[in-house]
C-alpha cells in the first residue's frame, strides 16, 4: 500500500481503514493455521519460521482487530488532516 493511498477514501483504494474491516470480517486469515501456510511458502530455516509462529499475534475473533483499529483511527485523523487537502495537487521546482 502506497503512502499516497494510506487514507484515500476512493472506491477503488485499498486503504487501512478497508483492510482493517476485512481483517475484523475474516480473522480466518489470521488464524496460527493460516500463518504456518503462509510461512512454509517461504524459504526461511525451521529456526526462523519456529520463532515467527511462537512470536506471533494471533487473533481469536474480529473482535480482537477493534483495539488496533482505535490506536490506527488516532494516527489516520492525523495524516489525512495534512493530507487529503494536497491530494490532487501536483508539485515540482522550476
Amino acid at each position: 500500500m502506497g503512502l499516497s493511498r494510506l487514507c484515500d477514501p476512493s472506491c477503488d483504494a485499498v486503504n487501512v481503514k478497508r483492510v482493517l474491516a476485512g481483517a475484523m470480517d475474516h480473522p480466518e486469515f489470521f488464524s496460527a493455521e493460516a500463518l504456518r501456510r503462509r510461512v512454509a511458502k517461504r524459504d526461511l530455516t525451521e529456526s526462523l519460521a519456529n520463532h515467527l509462529m511462537t512470536s506471533a499475534w494471533v487473533p481469536g475473533s474480529g473482535a480482537d482487530f477493534r483495539f488496533l483499529k482505535k490506536e490506527v483511527s488516532c494516527h489516520l485523523g492525523r495524516i489525512e488532516k495534512i493530507y487529503l487537502p494536497i491530494r490532487n495537487s501536483y508539485y515540482g521546482t522550476g
